[in-house]
């Protein structure tokens, strides 16, 4: 009887032992090599820097037109209008550095005048504001000029270039497109010129002369101070990196 609880217990021990083995079998996998770890991979950005300096900040900012101007001391003609230019006048630069091409607009506003030449000899304050407009009647000239006529006498050109004195600049008409290249360090001079133009032969006003063209001229050389601008930039970005599928 000792010999068969031996051999029982003998028979259970072995059991236990391969039902332990069974499960360490089932818990592994066989015949694989694994390993574990981290990695990284990087995507770098295309640059984009173009900003733009001046008489303001970066964006729209306002340029004062203050080069000294007077209208032309050409003589009379009843054919052709007299003109004095400022000729070009550097009134921003936009520097760029991109990897990337783009588009580069900049807008002008129209001129506005600027009254701030307080009172003459006289002790009278200068005019502050444009009228209704000035006319010649029997002789007299009468009224003061109006927004119609400041635009006609006072005209604003941009140009463009590479050259900071404006060396080879070219017309640049408000809002059309620039092409702007990949490369670095790139600098564009934005360049500003206004004419005066004497009101000799405009046939929409009424009794044209010199004497009323010199009457519009003094007014503007008594009360006008400087006249102004709002230049606004704007640099959208033309192609992609890499390049649309089909391209």
């Amino acid at each position: 009887m000792t010999k068969k609880k031996s051999i029982i217990t003998k028979l259970f021990v072995a059991l236990v032992a391969l039902t332990l083995i069974s499960c360490c079998f089932l818990g592994s996998t066989f015949a694989r090599y694994t390993s574990g770890g981290n990695g990284s991979a990087t995507t770098n950005i295309a640059l984009w820097d173009v900003s733009l300096t001046g008489a303001g900040s970066s964006g729209a900012f306002d340029v004062s037109l203050a080069e000294k101007l007077t209208p032309s001391v050409d003589d009379y003609s009843d054919a052709k209008d007299r003109t004095n230019t400022t000729g070009k006048v550097l009134v921003a630069t936009i520097k760029y550095n991109i990897e990337v091409a783009g588009k580069l607009t900049i807008t002008a506003s129209d001129l506005s005048p600027v009254f701030n030449r307080g009172n003459n000899q006289a002790g009278t304050a200068y005019a502050t504001q444009l009228g209704s407009g000035m006319s010649l009647s029997e002789g007299a000239v009468t009224g003061t000029p109006s927004q119609d006529q400041f635009n006609k006498v006072f005209e604003l050109k941009l140009y463009t270039g590479t050259d900071q004195g404006g060396t080879g600049s070219q017309d640049y008409t408000s809002g059309s497109e620039i092409t702007m290249t990949v490369g670095f360090a790139q600098t564009l001079y934005v360049f500003a010129e206004v004419t005066w133009t004497s009101l000799d032969t405009d046939a929409t006003l009424s009794g044209t002369s010199e004497t009323l063209a010199d009457a519009i001229d003094t007014w503007f050389g008594e009360n006008l101070a400087s006249l102004s601008t709002t230049l606004t930039y704007k640099a959208v970005q033309s192609a992609q990196i890499p390049a649309a599928s089909g391209d």
